[in-house]
């Protein structure tokens, strides 16, 4: 079953040629055949890096702008950009450029323009839903809005007329030798000059769904109560093992206890020995109960086992 994103067709799992060609315009088709067939080899085909002809469609261009593009000599070029002008997420009419305001400058770095079906004979705005791979300065934007985010519990409202740093990919990662930090609130005021009403913390969201997003749980206080609770239990075990003990010792004397029963000597062995056995079963599940909480504890609770509750390396505030 094939969906449809702005009218284009875009096919769940479609297969990623190495050579994407379809799009090419006539001329450069023709071109690109004329070359493999005058030069012997690789020449062309986009080895070692080299020369190779694919779609790219055309960028329809704002005045503020200033566009380097990746295009080498002979016509021979990437689908890479890169744009200097200000911030706009779609056509010429949108963003804070769109509305002719200042201090809304903008680099836009993108790869892959058109995404999976570029069209050299299509000329586009920014797409920030179909283009490749983006990453996105802007001196005054509503990031959120742009890239479609809800709002998580940081809010999007914060995010409107603000300055923002965005990417967008397939797959991003971000690899540091030596830690990274996720900082909020670095500053008393932003780059607007505004003071924030409150600290924004930071919303991890899979599958840009809010809806059952939930607060992280600090390690240390997590630990700290369920060891608690654990000495609780313990505390408990210890009560019911007690009132065991008891009842047994209870259930035995009046088992030995001798008695006439109309003038023939007698006991009430068959009339405790449910009662006995009942409570030495419950002492010796309080016993083996004693044995789990401990094996839980040490196995999860303490941090020099290797079922530790808690990472050694991430932490949160």
């Amino acid at each position: 079953m094939a969906f449809s994103l702005f009218g284009k067709p875009f096919p769940p799992n479609r297969a990623a040629k190495a050579h994407d060609q379809e799009g090419l315009l006539e001329s450069t088709q023709a071109m690109r055949q004329l070359s493999q067939a005058v030069t012997a080899g690789i020449a062309g085909t986009g080895a070692f890096c080299g020369r190779l002809a694919e779609p790219i469609p055309g960028f329809i261009e704002a005045e503020c702008e200033t566009i380097n593009f990746g295009a080498g000599e002979n016509s021979w070029q990437s689908n890479t950009w890169i744009i200097l002008g200000r911030d706009r997420p779609g056509s010429r009419l949108t963003g804070y450029g769109g509305n002719g305001e200042t201090q809304a400058g903008m680099i836009d770095i993108v790869c892959g323009r058109g995404g999976h079906d570029p069209n050299a004979e299509e000329e586009v705005d920014p797409s920030f839903v179909l283009d490749a791979a983006r990453v996105y300065v802007s001196q005054k934007t509503d990031v959120d809005r742009n890239f479609e985010l809800v709002a998580g519990s940081v809010g999007s409202k914060s995010s409107k007329y603000k300055s923002a740093v965005a990417m967008k990919a397939d797959g991003i990662r971000l690899i540091a030798r030596e830690g990274i930090k996720l900082v909020t609130l670095s500053e008393e005021a932003n780059s607007r000059g505004q003071i924030p009403e409150s600290i924004k913390g930071i919303d991890l969201i899979a599958g840009n769904d809010d809806r059952d997003l939930q607060p992280l749980v600090k390690g240390n206080n997590l630990v700290e109560c369920l060891k608690s609770m654990m000495q609780h239990i313990d505390e408990l075990n210890a009560q019911v093992e007690s009132l065991a003990r008891e009842n047994l010792k209870h259930a035995t004397a009046i088992a030995l206890h001798v008695h006439s029963f109309h003038g023939t000597p007698g006991t009430n062995i068959g009339v405790s020995a449910g009662q006995i056995v009942r409570s030495a079963s419950t002492m010796l599940d309080t016993w083996i109960h004693k044995v789990n909480n401990f094996t839980v504890t040490t196995r999860y609770l303490e941090p020099f086992v290797d079922g530790y509750i808690l990472s050694r390396h991430n932490h949160t505030n």
